[in-house]
């Protein structure tokens, strides 16, 4: 699953003139500072020309921003928006991530299996529906009026399958939009270049500025079973830009992070980064003996393998900065300004002086559940296509009988089509990839959740019953292994009783019989947490 983050329009260079720095900034489309610009430049974009740039800008599903660049549904991103594609429609026969695709012809295009284009069609403001229905209420209950108010405003904007419409909060809730989209859910593959023309330089060249690759691949929308024709479309120039030049972005950004406490920067360099860049670092060395097992094992691993390694440069980055450069200090500084500011203000202290231990304290309580929900929750669905599909089709099944507004956001009835493509997609399925990494993620959740972990527990008890066992919760005082590692994490045993119950000297046995229960229902547990 992708994060998908609210179109705008990025100004990230504006009269540059060597050495100064450029002018920057984020805007969304319907909320441009024109009159601040055309004041301070001269020049502004007009509403048209607002609306052409976000016509012209596309939002492909895989979480990448795309732009419209033909009047026949041509469509340019950057190569590894377009690496799950090539992959997944390759074969033993034809490696298109290591040697490309191009298709010289319109009958060529290959249709990804997995991909479809968002174009943003409409923005309305809902901030006050939204504000209605969530006054007076906090914690849960905010959450929930929230998130039924969400799926009712959605609903109403549109469930047809051509049509995706997302309540998007903005500045930290201060305001609510409602972003309509047009779905194109047949896109083709136009061209790839291969592996190492996009990616040359590696690993090491990763997230580094000035980069010399070709970086770049075409895709084509359909509509109806014909190439997408439209008048608007983002037009190469005939001239590249010089000093001086005001040059936009448009696209789906992510988030800066400017605004974190240091409580949640503390909290990523102590905790959240080091797990992650450990559980990741294994994985990699998982795959790539993987790889080694032969040229097809090596082809169905790489785009994984790349994304693991992809995040692991960036992960690595970051933590570099937060353990060796100054940004926790600056940060530290800025914030004990910033709440002296407000502690002599008594309306904002009454009103906003509580917020750095309101969030210390959501932090802390994320310290606690951040490793169970990266293990249970976020990583598996990714790492697993086979474990993903499962995970929605079992909530599907829970989900669909309650309220709208009532269910997680991704199975509303305005947001269920774009996931619904997602399980039936017709993308292969590596059954070897998949069982290597299955089994490595379940070693992973026995060795930091343990077996004595209520979730496990949970599992294990549903699994005696399923195989017809009696079971029942034991406390051992004897010295097990599992003594010693309760010390660093929380463990428990799995018992099949021993003949008289005598057990740990010459003497003791176990019943086959009772070897093969419980045989039985540690492969039963196993499957519950596979499937």
């Amino acid at each position: 699953m992708h994060m998908i983050i609210r179109a705008a329009v990025l100004l990230v260079a504006a009269s540059i003139t060597a050495p100064a720095l450029a002018d920057e900034g984020m805007w969304t489309f319907d909320n441009f500072p024109a009159a601040k610009m055309r004041a301070k430049y001269g020049w502004a974009p007009d509403a048209a020309w607002l609306e052409h740039a976000r016509l012209g800008s596309i939002r492909l599903t895989v979480g990448c921003s795309a732009s419209l660049v033909s009047s026949d549904g041509l469509v340019m991103t950057n190569h590894h928006c377009v690496r799950d594609c090539v992959s997944e429609l390759a074969d033993a026969q034809h490696d298109y991530v290591a040697n490309g695709f191009y298709a010289s012809t319109a009958a060529e295009e290959k249709k990804c299996p997995a991909m479809e284009a968002n174009q943003l069609v409409k923005i309305t403001e809902v901030t006050g529906q939204i504000e209605a229905a969530t006054a007076g209420k906090s914690d849960r209950a905010f959450h929930e009026a929230e998130r039924a108010a969400k799926a009712k405003i959605e609903s109403a904007c549109g469930t047809a399958a051509d049509v995706r419409c997302e309540v998007v909060k903005l500045y930290q809730g201060g305001v609510y939009d409602l972003y309509k989209y047009k779905r194109y859910q047949d896109v083709r593959v136009v061209f790839a270049p291969e592996e190492n023309a996009a990616f040359f330089g590696g690993d090491p060249d990763n997230f580094t500025f000035p980069r010399y690759d070709l970086d770049a691949s075409f895709v084509r929308i359909y509509d109806n079973g014909a190439p997408l024709h439209t008048d608007v479309f983002l037009k190469f120039a005939a001239k590249g830009v010089k000093q001086g030049d005001i040059a936009f972005t448009s696209g789906n950004p992510g988030s800066t992070e400017r605004d974190d406490t240091l409580a949640e920067l503390e909290f990523q360099r102590d905790a959240a980064q080091p797990y992650i860049l450990n559980l990741f670092s294994e994985l990699r060395g998982v795959l790539s003996e993987f790889a080694t097992k032969g040229p097809e094992q090596a082809r169905t691993s790489k785009t994984l393998l790349f994304e693991i390694e992809n995040s692991l440069k960036a992960i690595k980055g970051r933590q570099l900065a937060l353990v060796e450069g100054p940004l926790i200090a600056e940060k530290a500084r800025a914030e004990k300004e910033f709440r002296r500011r407000v502690a002599a203000d008594p309306k904002l202290a009454k009103q906003y002086g509580g917020a750095w231990n309101a969030v210390a304290a959501a932090v802390a309580h994320q310290r606690n559940i951040y490793v169970r929900n990266s293990l249970l929750e976020r990583f598996p669905q990714w790492m697993s296509e086979l474990l993903g599909q499962t995970v929605a089709l079992n909530r599907y099944a829970a989900e669909i009988g309650k309220p709208d507004g009532q269910r997680l956001e991704e199975f509303s009835d305005a947001n269920f089509p774009a996931l619904r493509q997602q399980i039936v997609s017709p993308a292969p399925i590596h059954a070897d990839l998949e069982k290597t990494v299955l089994a490595w993620w379940l070693t992973k959740v026995r060795e930091y959740l343990g077996t004595s972990d209520p979730d496990v527990r949970a599992l294990l008890a549903r699994a005696a019953t399923e195989c017809g066992v009696q079971a029942t919760e034991l406390v051992s005082g004897a010295g097990h292994d599992a003594q010693i590692l309760a010390a660093r994490c929380k463990v428990g045993m799995l018992f099949v009783p021993s003949v008289g119950g005598r057990s740990h000297c010459p003497e003791e046995h176990t019943d086959p019989g009772h070897l093969e229960l419980g045989v039985r229902v540690l492969v039963r547990a196993l499957e519950l947490l596979a499937y």
